[in-house]
C-alpha cells in the first residue's frame, strides 16, 4: 500500500470513530429515553364518582402486577357525562375505555367508528367465563364482531327499589312490618300519615324532579302497573311487544301519574322536589327527613360514602295498582358497559385493563365492596351481605324476560332504538306541575315521535344492507305476567 494511501485511511478512521462513538450514544439515549419515559397510561371514563376511591385502591394493585400499565380512572357527574363523552370523540380526545350508560347507543358509536372491537384480543378460555348466550349479534356483537362483555349481571341491577326509612317509621309510630303499604291507594294514604305525623319536620317521599331525575320513581311503579314499559332504562321504554305499538298514552301511565299527582296534591312529597337533584333527595332519606325513596341497588353503598354509615333502611316491594299487578320490570339479554375506543393509541394495553375490568379479581372486590353483582359467572357471590340477598330476593320475583327481536331476525340488532325528546321522566316531572291534559297531549306525542323514528331507523339500516321490518319487534304471544 502506498504512502498516500495510508494517509487517507488513517484520516477515513480518525472520521469514522467518533460518527461510530455518537451512533452508539444517541442508541443508548434512545433506550434510555424509553426507560425514563415510564408505562403506558390507559385512562378509564366512567360517572361512578361515589367510586373512584375505589376504582385507584384496585388500580394500584393492578399497576403492581403490571408495571408498564397504569390505570388512570376520570370519573364525571352523570348528566355532564352524556355530553362530555361524544364531545370528547368527536375532537380525538377520548379516553381509551369508556362505559356507555343505558341511554347513549352502543350502535351509534360503533357507526361512528368510535369503538373498537375486542374479540382479537381476548381467548376462547378467557371468554368462557361469560354466559355465551350474550355473544349475539345486536347484544354485544355487532357486524359479526365483539364489542363488549356484561359488566355486571343486569338481571339483578334493580330500578326502582322501595327503599324505606324504620327511623322515620318509627318516629310516625308505625311499623314497617304491620303496616307497609301494598297498592297504590295504601301507599297514598301511608305516606299521608307520615307527612302529618312530621309536621314539617319529616315527609312521605322525595322526588328528584330536575332532568330525567323521575325515571327513579318511574323504574318502580311502572314495574308494577304498564307492561309496555317494565323497563324504562334497559328495555324499549312504551314499546308493547304484541302489537308494536307504543303507548305511554294510555290508561295505564294515567293511574301512575295520577297517583304521583295525588301525592303531590296531599303535601306528601318534600318540597323543592321539581328543582331537587338526586343528591339532594337521597340526602334527605340519609338524614331521616322522608320514610320513602326509590332507585337502585347501589343505594346502599352511595349512602354510605355519603356518610350516612348507620342508616337504618328496610327495602320494600313497591306497590301494585289497585286492581292488582299489571307488569314486571322486563330484561332482555343484557347489554355490556366498557368499551374501547378506536382512538386509543395503545390498543394493547387498553385490552389488559379491559381483561382486568371483567376479571374475577376485579370482578369479586367490586361485588364485596360496592354490591355490583358481577358479569363474570365464575366469580363467587355466597358472602352476599343482608341486603344484597334481599335484591336477590326481590329480584326472583319481579325480573322476567321479555322478547328479544333478534331472536327471531339477527338484522333487527342493526336498527337504532329510537331516542327522542322530552323523555318519559321529563314528561311526567313537567305533567306534575301542568296538569293531565298535557300529560295526555306529551304522551300522545310521544308515542308518535317514537313511531315514526322507529320506522326511519328500520328503513335506514335496510338501507345498509339489513334485511328487517317492524314484524320482527313483534310477539303475539307474549304474556307480560310471565317469562318469555
Amino acid at each position: 500500500m502506498c504512502k498516500k494511501s495510508i494517509i487517507l485511511l488513517v484520516a477515513f478512521l480518525v472520521l469514522l470513530v467518533p460518527a461510530l462513538w455518537a451512533g452508539g450514544a444517541q442508541e443508548e439515549a434512545a433506550e434510555g429515553e424509553k426507560e425514563q419515559a415510564g408505562p403506558v397510561t390507559v385512562t378509564v371514563w366512567n360517572w361512578s364518582q361515589e367510586n373512584q376511591e375505589f376504582f385507584e385502591k384496585e388500580a394500584a394493585d393492578f399497576e403492581a402486577d403490571h408495571p408498564g400499565i397504569k390505570v388512570n380512572f376520570e370519573t364525571y357527574a352523570q348528566d355532564q357525562y352524556q355530553q362530555t363523552l361524544p364531545l370528547s370523540l368527536k375532537s380525538g380526545q377520548a379516553a381509551d375505555l369508556f362505559w356507555l350508560s343505558p341511554e347513549m347507543s352502543a350502535m351509534d358509536y360503533i357507526a361512528q367508528d368510535w369503538i373498537r372491537p375486542i374479540g382479537d384480543y381476548m381467548s376462547d378460555d378467557y371468554l368462557s367465563q361469560f354466559d355465551s348466550r350474550l355473544f349475539q349479534e345486536g347484544i354485544m356483537k355487532y357486524n359479526g364482531e365483539l364489542y363488549t362483555l356484561p359488566f355486571e349481571n343486569r338481571f339483578v341491577k334493580l330500578h326502582g327499589l322501595l327503599f324505606y326509612n324504620k327511623e322515620v317509621f318509627k318516629k310516625a309510630g308505625l311499623d314497617p312490618e304491620k303496616d307497609m303499604p301494598e297498592s297504590f291507594s295504601e301507599f297514598r294514604e301511608v305516606c299521608a300519615e307520615i307527612t302529618e305525623a312530621g309536621d314539617g319536620k319529616f315527609y312521605g317521599i322525595a322526588f328528584p324532579g330536575v332532568g330525567n331525575g323521575m325515571d327513579r320513581p318511574l323504574q318502580g311503579f311502572l314495574t308494577t302497573g304498564c307492561p309496555a314499559s317494565g323497563d324504562i332504562r334497559y328495555g324499549r321504554p312504551g314499546f308493547d311487544y304484541r302489537d308494536g305499538q307504543f303507548k305511554v298514552e294510555n290508561d295505564n301511565h294515567l293511574e301512575v301519574y295520577r297517583m304521583l299527582k295525588g301525592l303531590l296534591d296531599d303535601g306528601s312529597v318534600a318540597p323543592g322536589w321539581s328543582s331537587m337533584k338526586k343528591e339532594a333527595a337521597r340526602s334527605m332519606f340519609g338524614e331521616n327527613r322522608v320514610a320513602f325513596y326509590l332507585d337502585g341497588t347501589w343505594m346502599p353503598r352511595v349512602w354510605n360514602s355519603m356518610g350516612y354509615e348507620d342508616l337504618n333502611f328496610g327495602i320494600a316491594y313497591v306497590p301494585v295498582p289497585d286492581s292488582g299487578r299489571r307488569a314486571y320490570r322486563y330484561m332482555s339479554l343484557a347489554k355490556g358497559s366498557v368499551y374501547m375506543s378506536s382512538q386509543s393509541e395503545n390498543p394493547e394495553a387498553a385490552a389488559e385493563v379491559y381483561k382486568w375490568l371483567h376479571g374475577k379479581a376485579f370482578q369479586k372486590a367490586n361485588f364485596d365492596k360496592n354490591g355490583v353483582f358481577p358479569g363474570n359467572k365464575e366469580v363467587d357471590t355466597s358472602n352476599a351481605n343482608w341486603y344484597q340477598k334481599r335484591f336477590l330476593e326481590i329480584a326472583d320475583e319481579v325480573v322476567k324476560n321479555h322478547p328479544e327481536p333478534v331472536t327471531q331476525n339477527p338484522d333487527a340488532g342493526k336498527v337504532q332504538w329510537p331516542s327522542v325528546s322530552p323523555g318519559i321522566g321529563e314528561i311526567y316531572s313537567a305533567a306534575l306541575l301542568k296538569g293531565e291534559d298535557y300529560f295526555l297531549k306529551e304522551t300522545k306525542a310521544w308515542d308518535e315521535k317514537m313511531a315514526e323514528q322507529l320506522k326511519r331507523n328500520i328503513e335506514k339500516a335496510n338501507a345498509e344492507g339489513a334485511d328487517v321490518e317492524l314484524d320482527d319487534f313483534i310477539f303475539p304471544d307474549w304474556d307480560p305476567m310471565k317469562n318469555y
